[in-house]
């Protein structure tokens, strides 16, 4: 893989991730107010502190999972070992998903070859995933989380 294409991977991974930052942030932290601020905030800090320290970790082998795509077949994530994998939780309901998921498929149309891109859904009806799937054009493999399992197994606190 070029180094120029790991700089651009990085890059829209980090986009991602500062995207969903900020959402973390408009969602819990204008929420805090009030007399009990530090208390709250402790209680935020320890809770972060649980799930990271069970998270899975950078540079490890991502958790293995099974989930049903679109087509009814069921996806693992190890049939990708050895293969560069973005892993997108995302929901239908979620305007940021809305806006990333055609730069996703932007993205995986120019390098499909060299990336794989695996898109979660999280417990939303088969139908309306489709219908969302179909308006955008996706093509990357779009998998259903119907009960939250994957989900958990990589401790996705919100969207995006």
């Amino acid at each position: 893989m070029g180094e120029g294409l790991v700089k651009r991977l990085l890059l829209l991974a980090s986009g991602v991730l500062v995207g969903a930052g900020l959402g973390l942030l408009a969602v819990f932290g204008f929420g805090v107010t009030g007399r009990n601020t530090e208390a709250k905030s402790d209680l935020q800090k320890t809770s972060e502190a649980a799930v990271l320290s069970s998270a899975p970790l950078a540079g490890s082998v991502a958790p293995d999972f099974d989930a049903r795509n679109l087509a009814g077949d069921v996806v693992s994530l190890s049939d990708y070992r050895g293969k560069v994998v973005l892993l997108n939780f995302w929901a239908t309901w979620c305007a940021p998903c809305e806006v990333e998921m055609p730069l996703l498929q932007d993205r995986y149309s120019q390098y499909s070859t060299e990336i794989e891109v695996l898109a979660v859904n999280y417990a939303e009806p088969e139908k309306d995933v489709k219908a969302f799937a179909d308006k955008y054009g996706l093509s990357f493999p779009v998998l259903l989380d119907p009960n939250g399992q994957v989900n958990d197994l990589y401790h996705v606190r919100g969207y995006p």
